[in-house]
């Protein structure tokens, strides 16, 4: 008896092909955010245990930083993924690191939420789970709270022995938040995370739109 074999047109092969070719492109595009969904989805979890139950992300991403043994997250370049959001009137902070080589989840942590503009820490000094790559850097923060008008901030810090830092950054297309940054030979006169500091912010043209004046320190916990 003859068998009868399906076979597709030319037309339905274009088709497939075409599905196929999209589906490996959907994928590709979802690979670099998926350590990001397990990063707020541990946030999520870990807020509900302290009885918030909604949380609004402010920033999900990269920074260019190394994990304590100087390793970095596969996906992401010389940088770790990391998420910023707020909830219960506090600000919450997640990320993945490695450890020997392997994947591991840094944990959460919290801290209270500014009200208005400030500095808060991302990658500060002494913190052993993740370093800033770039060797001129000593710590990464973020200006939170910033109006949608601030087109940039201008971070002015106040370090041990009565110097100040100067550095400015800009918005990233439609961010919640800015990243700025501390450079290394700051954070290694100042001999500790704290700085009382200005920030500035800066509309598109550079004009001061307002400042607030605070300290900043490691109140991750």
């Amino acid at each position: 008896m003859k068998k009868s074999a399906f076979r597709l047109t030319r037309g339905q092969r274009t088709v497939r092909n075409v599905v196929i070719f999209l589906l490996a492109v959907a994928v590709w595009v979802a690979l670099p955010k998926i350590p990001l969904w397990i990063i707020e989805g541990q946030i999520r979890a870990e807020a509900r245990r302290a009885g918030v139950e909604r949380i609004e992300v402010l920033w999900a991403g990269a920074i260019a930083c190394e994990s304590g043994d100087g390793g970095h997250f596969p996906l992401y370049e010389y940088s770790l993924p990391m998420v910023l959001a707020r909830g219960g009137d506090r600000l919450w902070r997640g990320y993945l690191t490695t450890y020997e080589g392997d994947a591991h989840f840094g944990g959460v942590s919290s801290c209270p939420e500014p009200q208005g503009p400030a500095l808060v820490y991302l990658a500060e000094p002494g913190n052993g789970g993740i370093i800033p790559e770039n060797p001129l850097i000593g710590a990464w923060m973020a200006a939170v709270d910033v109006p949608e008008e601030a087109a940039a901030v201008k971070s002015i810090l106040d370090f041990r022995g009565g110097g100040l830092s100067y550095v400015t950054s800009d918005r990233e297309s439609d961010d919640r938040v800015i990243l700025t940054t501390i450079p290394r030979q700051v954070t290694e006169v100042n001999g500790g995370s704290d700085f009382p500091y200005i920030l500035e912010l800066l509309d598109s043209e550079g004009a001061v739109l307002g400042q607030v004046r605070g300290s900043l320190t490691d109140q991750w916990r």
